[in-house]
This record gives structure tokens, C-alpha cells and sequence, in this order.
């Protein structure tokens, strides 16, 4: 997940695996007589080059598969424009240089939508809100049920500064939440906050809660959580236009709430709003 926004760093050279109807398949399972949707060009002609970051419940890659929530939309973008998907595993220091030097068409890995990552790459519109969570045992939902508890998240996150105001020493950093999973297990912690997609992967079929934190004036992503979006090369107009057109139809359909909760995310995340960058 990507709640630090990350800088650009050396790209990473990975073999590309194209998925069609057989996983490493080379053979094209886009019907003759397809039509697709819009016209646009790719890296390669037929197929749209995906960097895909290992960042579940947003994107992983293993066995020649691809899963995730970004995967499902980009399966649907494929099909309705008559593309095979053309896999490439990479780091997420890889991903946005690979896009931005042509050869990928686009990254996944719950992106966020960044000043500083719109400054090198084209962002799509918010495919869907990162919203933040509460884990805990008595069900607390809001900023003020989390006072006066011990209460943990990982150092470098958007709201640490925010949190550090309320909570004070009550508060807990952490370098991931592989730690501040193992202090709230053991009690010395009440509470943790974390992304609500990792939150529900990390602690689905636990004793614990995880809650949608509710909206609060004190912590601004509360009010407006970070939306993700594909990077896209800055001239890619073309393709960008028909990915935003084609997450817009999913999205009114109902298609892309359902991919959500498919993937254990809240379908309200599917309400994004209007587009902003952090």
C-alpha cells in the first residue's frame, strides 16, 4: 500500500508475462472480431503493458496470475478494448520510471494521486479512496473513541503528524504494521489505524475489528482520504481518455463496488469524489 509517497529510483529490468486465456500463453485470446471500446496506442501493439507492484489487496503477482483489486479493473479495461495484459513484476521504485520512459503503459499497486508523481507521469482519474481504518477489540471507529487508549500506526503515513497532535504520548510508531499487529496481539496497544483494504487482509478471521475511521476536522485524511489512480505516461492522452472512460463505466454500473468488496474493501470506496492530489 502506498500511504509514503514514494520517489522515482533506478527501474528494474523484470521478464514481461503475458496473460491471455492461458496464463504464459503468447497466443492472443482477443476475439477476431472484436471491437474495442476507443482507439489508442500501446507499447505494444495488441496488448497493454502493466507494471505490477507486489501491494495485495491492490495488485500481486504469483504463478503467472495477477490479483488484486487494480488487477480485476485492468482485466475489464483489457476486454473492453480488445487487449491482451502483458504483465511486468516490479519493485514500486520501478514502476513509475518504467511508465515514464515507455516501457509500460501503465502501473498498479494502489498508486496514490500525488503532487509530487504528477509531476513526472499522468495520473488516471481515482479508481477509489484508500480509506483509514481502526483494528481494535471494542469496535472504536472515530477519532475521539481513540482517546485516552494506547493507539499505533506506522511512521512515515500522511496522518502521523496529525496524530501526534491528539494523541501524544498515547501514540505509537511503528516501521510496518507487521510490528503494530505483534503489540496490538499482545495487548500493548488498544488500537492500531491503518489502510482499510490491508487493515481487513491483515486481521481477516482475528478477534479484531476493523472500522472504517469515521470523519474528523482534527485529521485531514479523515475528511479526504488519498485517492488511487494508474500512472500513464504524461503523453499518452489517448489512452488516458479511454482508461477514464472506462473506470467511469464501471464505476456506474456498480461493477467497480462489487470488484471492491470482491477484494475485501469497503464498495464505498468506489465514491471518490472529485479529483485531488495530495
Amino acid at each position: 500500500m502506498q500511504h509514503r509517497i514514494l520517489t522515482a529510483a533506478a527501474a528494474l529490468a523484470v521478464a514481461t508475462v503475458v496473460l491471455s486465456g492461458c496464463a504464459g500463453s503468447t497466443t492472443s485470446s482477443v476475439a477476431a472480431d472484436c471491437e474495442p471500446a476507443h482507439e489508442f496506442t500501446t507499447v505494444e501493439e495488441g496488448k497493454l503493458t502493466v507494471a505490477i507492484t507486489e501491494a495485495a489487496p491492490f495488485s500481486s503477482y504469483a504463478n503467472q496470475k495477477a490479483s488484486g483489486i487494480d488487477a480485476d479493473i485492468i482485466e475489464a479495461i483489457a476486454e473492453a478494448e480488445c487487449l491482451d495484459v502483458a504483465y511486468t513484476p516490479m519493485s514500486y521504485a520501478s514502476a513509475v520510471p518504467a511508465v515514464q520512459n515507455g516501457r509500460a503503459d501503465l502501473a498498479i499497486g494502489g498508486f496514490y494521486r500525488s503532487q509530487s508523481r504528477a509531476e513526472i507521469v499522468a495520473l488516471s482519474d481515482p479508481l477509489y479512496l484508500d480509506q483509514m481504518a481502526v483494528i481494535s477489540e471494542d469496535g472504536s471507529a472515530t477519532i475521539s473513541d481513540l482517546e485516552g487508549q494506547k493507539v499505533g500506526t506506522v511512521d512515515g503515513y500522511i496522518w502521523v503528524s496529525d496524530f501526534q497532535t491528539i494523541y501524544g504520548s498515547d501514540l505509537t510508531l511503528y516501521p510496518s504494521i507487521t510490528e503494530m499487529k505483534a503489540d496490538l496481539e499482545a495487548g500493548r496497544i488498544q488500537a492500531g489505524v491503518e489502510g482499510f483494504a490491508v487493515s481487513s487482509l491483515l486481521m481477516g478471521g482475528s478477534d479484531f475489528d476493523v472500522e472504517v475511521l469515521g470523519a474528523d476536522d482534527r485529521v485531514g485524511s479523515t475528511t479526504s482520504p488519498a485517492q488511487a489512480g494508474f500512472p500513464i505516461a504524461q503523453d499518452a492522452t489517448d489512452l488516458l481518455a479511454a482508461v477514464n472512460a472506462d473506470v467511469a463505466a464501471l464505476r456506474e454500473d456498480g461493477t467497480l463496488a462489487e470488484m471492491l468488496e470482491a477484494n475485501g474493501i469497503d464498495p464505498t470506496a468506489a465514491e471518490t469524489g472529485d479529483p485531488r492530489l495530495l
